[in-house]
């Protein structure tokens, strides 16, 4: 399923996400993303988890990296400015 697009959401097996390709040429690592946002690594992945932050996998396998668009943190900014919950 390389190269499609979906949402990040729960599924089997813990995983975090469908792997995907980031639409944005500059995505951000779960690290750089929670330190723009002020709040933890593992809060990042909680968000992400909880379907609140899409984030799109790089590379095959379990452990591959997740990364998130700048344009996603502005959605998720403008969410939580309008009184969304977490």
């Amino acid at each position: 399923m390389s190269g499609v697009s979906k949402l990040c959401r729960p599924l089997p097996r813990r995983s975090l996400c469908r792997m995907t390709s980031p639409p944005d040429p500059t995505p951000l690592s779960i690290v750089a993303a929670a330190a723009d946002l002020g709040v933890s690594k593992w809060t990042v992945r909680r968000l992400i988890r909880a379907g609140a932050l899409e984030a799109h996998k790089i590379g095959p396998g379990r452990t591959s990296a997740l990364v998130i668009t700048p344009a996603e943190l502005d959605r998720y900014r403008g969410v939580m400015a309008d009184g969304g919950a977490r």
